[in-house]
């Protein structure tokens, strides 16, 4: 254990983020798709564009772009070298790639287990909590034959919610005892 978080906690997080990251990618390739499309009065507005959506990206970086001008001329047809430019477009083209220094921060956050005791860090240290948090399945156990199939209290002739409550509350006080 690596800082109370299991190898195993670590290879789900892991699996997760790598599959968090290929959704991301394949959003990502749609979205340069789009933005390589359009057209921008300014190289400026093209990069404000390809920073705008990088914003919204968490596990990927932009690796390398490219501008490219689209020169509109004057008048249609094959422009010659003495035809007027009416307008510049400009295109950008961009390629990313993974941020490892994302994934790395991300994965502990999704192996650790949360746990939120009401006490001070200086009365429990972290076994402690852990081993108090993981004997409360044996607890939780109890209670399960309450979803149990050949328990269903709606089975019974009871129709009533209130009715229902009541004798949900009798069976559990039945099983405190």
């Amino acid at each position: 254990m690596a800082g109370g978080v299991s190898q195993a906690a670590l290879e789900r997080a892991e699996a997760t983020l790598n599959q968090a990251s290929q959704r991301e990618d394949e959003a990502i390739h749609k979205q340069l798709l789009h933005l390589q499309a359009q057209r921008f009065a300014t190289p400026e507005a093209a990069h404000e564009a390809l920073t705008a959506l990088a914003k919204g990206w968490m596990y990927h970086l932009v690796a390398s772009y490219y501008l490219s001008d689209h020169q509109r001329y004057a008048r249609k047809g094959r422009p010659t070298p003495s035809t007027p430019v009416k307008a510049i477009a400009w295109h950008i083209q961009a390629h990313v790639r993974p941020d490892e220094a994302a994934l790395g921060h991300h994965k502990p956050r999704h192996a650790g287990l949360v746990i939120g005791p009401h006490i001070c860090a200086s009365e429990l240290g972290d076994t402690e909590v852990i081993a108090a948090y993981t004997r409360q399945s044996r607890v939780d156990g109890g209670f399960r034959f309450l979803n149990d199939p050949l328990l269903l209290v709606s089975s019974l002739f009871v129709k009533k919610p209130c009715r229902i409550q009541g004798l949900l509350m009798v069976m559990t006080r039945a099983l405190l005892v």
